[in-house]
C-alpha cells in the first residue's frame, strides 16, 4: 500500500556529474516549500561507510538522517539489503528490463522509495525534495523509475554542461569523498570523463523520451551561470514556484543555506555558499584536452547547443 503523500514532489536532477548540480539544486533549496538531499541514490552505501552529511557528521549520527527509519535501528544486512534492491533497479545493465517493466521487486523498490521521500518530507516539513542523484552507470534508470514506478509527482530536470567543461573540471578536481578516481593521469580522466559524459547524456535523453510531455526540462549549466534569472524563471514556470526572492539572492550575490546534502561538490560542507559560476576552462584549458573532449562528443555536445 502507498504510504506517499499526495502533496509530495520530488524534483530529481538528471545528467552527468560535474554539469552544476550541487550549486542548482542548493539555489533550488532556498525556496519555503523545497528541501534539497543532494544524492539519494547512495544513501544506504553511504551511511554503512561512515560517510559525511554536509553537516560533518556521519549519516548515521546526523541529526537529519538517523531519523529515517531505513538507517536508525536497522542491521547491516538489511541496510546492505535496501543498497542492492536500490542499485540493482536502478543501473545501467537493467536499463532494458525497466523500462519494458520487466525488472523484478517493482513493489518493494515503490515503497521503499516513497517510505524515504515520505520521511524526508516529514521531517523537513517540506513538501518539495530535491533529489540530485543524477544519471551515472549506478543509477541510470532512477528518474525513469521514480516517475514510473512510484505514486511521487516527480519532476525532472536535465542538466546539462558543455563536456569541455566537464572534462576541465575533472582535470582540475579530485571530486567528492564518496567517488575517488583511480587516476590522476589527465588524458585518461579526459577520455573517460568525454565518454561517460556521452553515454549518460544518451541515456537521459532516451529517458526523456519515453516520459510523458511536460515532465522533463532541459537546463545548460552556462545558462544558469549566464542568466540566473531566466533560467529560475523557466525552471519556476515548469515546477509553478515563485523563485523571485530565490532571484534576489543569487543576484545579490547573499549566501544561500545548505541543508543535509549527500555527495556531491565538497562545497556543500561550506554550509553556506554563494552562486559563483565556474566557466574557467574557456580560458585555461589546454587545446589537447578540448580537441579530446570533442573528438568524443562533438556531436551531442553540438545538439545541446555548444
Amino acid at each position: 500500500m502507498s504510504v506517499i503523500n499526495n502533496k509530495l514532489t520530488v524534483v530529481y536532477i538528471q545528467g552527468y556529474g560535474r554539469s552544476g548540480s550541487t550549486l542548482l539544486d542548493t539555489i533550488l533549496h532556498q525556496e519555503k516549500n523545497s528541501y534539497s538531499v543532494g544524492a539519494l541514490n547512495n544513501i544506504f552505501k553511504w551511511s554503512t561507510e561512515g560517510q559525511l552529511c554536509a553537516c560533518g557528521m556521519e549519516l548515521c549520527q546526523c541529526d537529519f538522517w538517523s531519523q529515517i527509519d531505513q538507517i536508525k535501528n536497522v542491521d547491516l544486512s538489511e541496510v546492505n539489503h535496501y543498497q542492492d534492491l536500490q542499485s540493482g533497479f536502478e543501473k545501467f545493465s537493467n536499463y532494458k528490463k525497466l523500462i519494458k517493466g520487466e525488472s523484478s521487486y517493482q513493489e518493494e523498490y515503490k515503497n521503499l522509495q516513497e517510505k524515504i521521500f515520505f520521511d524526508i518530507s516529514n521531517i523537513s516539513n517540506k513538501t518539495i525534495i530535491i533529489d540530485s542523484s543524477k544519471s551515472t552507470r549506478d543509477c541510470t534508470g532512477r528518474a525513469f523509475a521514480l516517475h514510473q514506478y512510484t505514486d511521487i509527482n516527480v519532476k525532472i530536470i536535465h542538466l546539462v554542461r558543455d563536456v569541455r567543461g566537464v572534462c576541465w573540471s575533472t582535470i582540475k578536481k579530485t571530486g567528492s569523498n564518496e567517488r575517488r578516481r583511480f587516476t590522476d593521469n589527465k588524458f585518461i580522466n579526459t577520455v573517460r570523463a568525454a565518454l561517460s559524459w556521452w553515454l549518460t547524456n544518451k541515456m537521459s535523453l532516451k529517458t526523456t523520451a519515453m516520459l510523458p510531455a511536460g515532465s522533463v526540462i532541459t537546463v545548460r549549466y552556462e545558462d544558469l551561470c549566464d542568466s540566473p534569472a531566466r533560467e529560475l524563471s523557466r525552471i519556476g514556470d515548469f515546477l509553478q514556484l515563485d523563485y523571485s526572492s530565490v532571484v534576489e539572492k543569487v543576484l545579490n550575490g547573499e549566501e544561500l543555506d545548505v541543508s543535509h546534502n549527500l555527495g556531491g561538490n565538497q562545497i556543500r560542507f561550506n554550509r553556506a555558499l554563494k552562486f559563483k559560476p565556474d566557466l574557467e576552462w574557456r580560458k585555461r584549458m589546454p587545446k589537447i584536452y578540448r580537441f579530446i573532449s570533442m573528438l568524443i562528443a562533438v556531436r551531442l555536445n553540438n545538439f545541446f547547443g555548444y
